[in-house]
């Protein structure tokens, strides 16, 4: 059965708390054509950064690399990985994905934390 990509991380952050170190799941992002990805993830070790000015960012987080694979595919290749540095709050640090051809980095500079609801 296929997740979402929010349920993905809640799954992410219950595994590495409770100490597992893989995880594999069919993700559904909602954002092609397409069937839902099969995603394996490989969770690090816990590491703790020095102390910053942000509060929401300081504590450990687990550095977590993911490969994501087509619906289909026959090869054991994935389509594109992922790494991503991830907080138990669900705030990632850090951000890499490898297309192969290329890779985009992704650096949080602003984190802002909305008070109240939301009012959707």
């Amino acid at each position: 059965q296929a997740i979402f990509p929010s349920e993905h991380t809640f799954e992410l952050i219950d595994r590495a708390l409770k100490g597992e170190k893989f995880f594999s799941t069919h993700l559904f992002d909602g954002g092609e054509f397409e069937p839902d990805t099969p995603v394996t993830a490989v969770i690090g070790r816990r590491s703790e950064p020095k102390p910053g000015p942000d509060p929401d960012l300081n504590g450990y987080y687990w550095p977590i690399r993911l490969a994501f694979f087509e619906a289909e595919a026959k090869g054991s290749e994935p389509d594109y990985e992922m790494s991503i540095d991830l907080h138990p709050n669900g705030i990632a640090r850090a951000l890499k994905i490898d297309y192969g051809d290329f890779v985009v980095n992704v650096e949080l500079r602003k984190l802002e934390i909305l008070k109240g609801p939301l009012g959707c």
